[in-house]
């Protein structure tokens, strides 16, 4: 206990400020719902009971604020193929249904929920609130997470000893020019070599074992740091706009370019299973990343409210880790999940109860039938190394009959020029992205990073607060992390 307390209040003092590097993770949000559980429970320290509980109550938040009656349907530090296709494969599923009343029970490969059901820990009953809060006619969430590997110094993290380089594993920075040195010598310190987790570095064992007699670890790591940092997660600006028909979210220009390890960059959200998402597939199969799991390379991604730009510019760099081997990009659209799939000039128009989708591929297109279900369209493909996605949702209350918002659309003006574009809108006006420079809005530019901990219509508060006040109706709850202070009203 004494050898470990220091090392669990750190862990939860980065958390409360910075959040989860896996961000908003609907896979790992059960294991850290759980472990966190476990310290209220049955820790025998007054202090880590109660930050625990203070950071489990924003792990819960997000969630709440980033949920579409009951489906955890948003932008994912880590997420997987079943996941994110299937609401009832989701980690996090049964414990919405128990807490939030939504979604429903699967049992699919949920931890979490029986904690809770078991747990003395009670949901403050705002971030419930949160959660129903579907009527409102519109939300914006928008809030930042995780650090900066060059910023260690501000979190008090250095490169060169063991202690902080189990936090900087937590980042998954195995191979950035910060810390690859520290992580081969936490290799040989602790036979990790041997460990299967990291069976992907025995390989070139003896190459990196050379490059550090010549100390050339650093220069490598830092011409291959859009491979070798796939996995890495570092800080991520992310926004959510909800309404009672449909959610929309996005890691806000995030790493664009680098390879990509379980990144989930962007869906909308229409239904439990009526989801669409584009990737660019790393492989044809076996370990993440592949088809559908993770990239290849991310893309250069942007969102204004019920509209985002998804602008890929695909490279054929050298790598160690995974080559990029294909050059196309592709669309998840499961068609029989859907009321309604149109296809006009250009655009496939998909429609669930009163809301709808407008989806835009800049190159050419085509279905590609599932093979598991051969009478059935889920998958879009669409040729090159350059493309742009385009996606807008709308609402019956918002537009009108869907084919008033077919219309509109169809109708907007859209000019691409390379890897950009314009597109003015029917709802947000004039927009301009592309794969360099800002996101413009009638002129005026979108804020893309250097979001709050939290901005949204329920909390305010600056990345790293130490007091975080929640507030619906007539509820509050406060968070006070340097006296270790926990309100609910």
């Amino acid at each position: 206990m004494a050898l470990n307390r220091p090392r669990i209040l750190r862990w939860l003092d980065l958390r409360f400020h910075t959040g989860f590097s896996e961000w908003l993770s609907h896979v790992y949000y059960d294991e850290d719902f759980t472990a966190l559980l476990s310290l209220i429970d049955f820790c025998a320290d007054n202090e880590i009971q109660q930050r625990a509980t203070m950071v489990l109550d924003l792990l819960l938040l997000d969630m709440a604020l980033n949920s579409f009656h009951g489906v955890f349907g948003s932008t994912h530090g880590r997420a997987y193929e079943n996941t994110k296709k299937w609401a009832s494969n989701e980690g996090t599923t049964d414990t919405a249904k128990l807490l939030f009343g939504m979604g429903q029970y699967s049992g699919f490969d949920n931890m979490s929920a029986v904690a809770f059901a078991l747990s003395s820990y009670r949901v403050p009953p705002i971030i419930i609130a949160i959660a129903q809060d579907l009527a409102r006619p519109a939300m914006e969430n928008r809030q930042r997470m995780g650090i900066r590997v060059d910023d260690g110094a501000r979190w008090g993290l250095d490169y060169d000893n063991f202690e902080d380089g189990m936090m900087w594993l937590t980042l998954e920075a195995y191979m950035h020019p910060r810390t690859a040195a520290l992580t081969l010598r936490m290799f040989d310190a602790f036979n990790w070599w041997d460990n299967h987790f990291f069976a992907a570095f025995k390989p070139y064992r003896s190459l990196l074992n050379i490059l550090r007699k010549t100390h050339l670890v650093k220069p490598l790591a830092r011409a291959l740091v859009w491979d070798l940092c796939r996995n890495t997660r570092e800080q991520v600006n992310i926004t959510t706009y909800r309404t009672p028909d449909y959610m929309l979210s996005c890691a806000q220009d995030y790493r664009p370019g680098y390879g990509g390890d379980q990144q989930h960059i962007w869906q909308a959200t229409l239904g439990p299973d009526a989801v669409c998402f584009t990737t660019h597939p790393a492989k044809l199969e076996g370990v993440s990343p592949n088809y559908w799991e993770g990239s290849g390379q991310l893309p250069r991604a942007a969102q204004v409210k019920n509209v985002v730009f998804v602008v890929y510019n695909l490279h054929r760099k050298p790598a160690l880790y995974v080559p990029t081997r294909h050059f196309f990009t592709h669309a998840w659209l499961p068609c029989e999940q859907f009321d309604v799939v149109i296809e006009c000039d250009g655009w496939i128009f998909a429609r669930k109860g009163d809301g709808y989708l407008a989806l835009y591929s800049q190159q050419p297109y085509r279905w590609h039938t599932d093979a598991a279900s051969e009478k059935t369209h889920n998958e879009i493909i669409a040729d090159g190394k350059h493309n742009i996605w385009i996606c807008e949702l709308g609402r019956r209350a918002d537009d009108g009959d869907f084919e008033t918002f077919m219309t509109r659309i169809t109708g907007a003006r859209l000019e691409f020029s390379g890897s950009n574009v314009i597109y003015e809108s029917p709802t947000q006006g004039k927009l301009k992205f592309g794969w360099q420079g800002t996101l413009r809005q009638n002129g005026r530019e979108v804020r893309l990073a250097g979001y709050g901990r939290y901005e949204n219509p329920y909390v305010r508060a600056d990345f790293s607060a130490e007091t975080i006040t929640i507030r619906h109706d007539n509820h509050t709850l406060t968070l006070d992390w340097q006296n270790g202070h926990r309100e609910i009203d």
